[in-house]
């Protein structure tokens, strides 16, 4: 074991000869400043370019909720030149009146539930004690003495 961490010792000076500091630093710098370069690059590709630079994206959003609610009145034929539709939807009768008027006559009369839970069964009481419980009192009972 000991020859072992000798031979250790000895790779690790030989390696310490063959390095040195100033190349290490050098070799840092360089691909500290390489890295650089490529955050520099990755910074200028990620720029807008021509018309998307004069863009708003306020503007934008704004300009693409208004489109959207003029979609949405025209799938709905809710224009401001219709108000006979507006009027009409208004003068709908309630979701659920509709209903019932709709259901009463074609719908069968559900029967009641039960208002307490149903009983449950009683298993049956047998006396005394069977082999099986014999066996496991037993059991138990030299479990406690080798215990003690």
């Amino acid at each position: 074991m000991f020859s072992a961490l000798r031979s250790g010792a000895t790779a690790m000076a030989h390696i310490q000869k063959e390095t040195n500091i100033d190349q290490v630093d050098k070799v840092m710098d360089d691909i500290n400043e390489q890295g650089e370069k490529m955050r520099a690059v990755q910074e200028a590709l990620g720029q807008p370019v021509g018309y998307a630079a004069d863009l708003d994206e306020d503007e934008l959003d704004a300009e693409l909720a208004a489109l959207e609610a003029e979609d949405l009145e025209a799938d709905l034929g809710l224009g401001a030149a219709d108000p006979v539709v507006v009027a009409a939807v208004a003068a709908r009768p309630a979701p659920a009146q509709a209903a019932a008027a709709v259901a009463a006559p074609s719908m069968p009369a559900m029967p009641s539930a039960p208002s307490r839970p149903p009983a449950l069964p009683v298993m049956p009481s047998v006396p005394g004690k069977s082999q099986e419980d014999e066996e496991l009192e037993a059991l138990q009972a030299e479990m406690e003495l080798l215990g003690a």
